[in-house]
């Protein structure tokens, strides 16, 4: 799919892009955006369901290079971000990020300095490493 992009955020605000529908294979032209919204107060569960959504739209889409824009705000203790993940979920949303068939590249980019920053980032990381 030459030439196409997609733009798939989770945010627990829906968002508005401009762009199209899912193309048919070979006939890309443009961007191509899945937001999935969720709700304030959020956690693991339902975050890991959004994923799996995003997943299945990239697994028709097949990207050849996907970008992860990391963002640790979403945990419990960040006090802007409004969902409650716990550092255990950054390991599974790493591993099923890992699981994609494409080339990846990871940009950290979200998440105040709180006592568990670090430690979302090493669980990201090893559950991407163990994939």
């Amino acid at each position: 799919m030459s030439g196409a992009v997609r733009f798939t955020p989770t945010r627990r605000i829906s968002i508005r892009f401009t762009g199209g529908r899912l193309p048919r294979p070979g006939r890309a032209t443009g961007p191509f955006n899945v937001n999935v919204p969720l709700p304030v107060g959020a956690g693991g569960i339902e975050f890991l369901q959004g994923l799996s959504r995003l997943i299945s739209a990239m697994d028709r889409f097949r990207p050849e290079a996907i970008v992860i824009a990391l963002g640790l705000d979403a945990h419990k203790d960040d006090p802007l971000a409004g969902m409650t993940l716990e550092t255990e979920d950054f390991y599974r949303v790493g591993q099923r990020l890992a699981q994609l068939k494409a080339p990846k590249v990871i940009v950290q980019e979200g998440g105040y300095p709180t006592d568990s920053l670090g430690a979302n980032l090493a669980a990201f990381l090893q559950g991407f490493i163990r994939g």
